[in-house]
């Protein structure tokens, strides 16, 4: 599968698309596919690292 790793604190253009193994479910938990996903302020803040948890 396909997923987005921020890989440096320098803003949006420093996302990388991965590839990655297909998560798994465990016992009392689903998986649920993804076909598309939108990027909001936590994500770009995030990438700047400075996102407050």
């Amino acid at each position: 599968m396909r997923a987005v790793h921020i890989t440096s604190l320098k803003g949006p253009t420093a996302l990388e698309v991965v590839e990655t193994d297909e998560p798994t479910a465990d016992a009392g938990s689903v998986v649920i596919d993804v076909h598309v996903a939108g990027v909001t302020y936590p994500e770009v803040a995030q990438s700047y690292g400075t996102y407050h948890l």
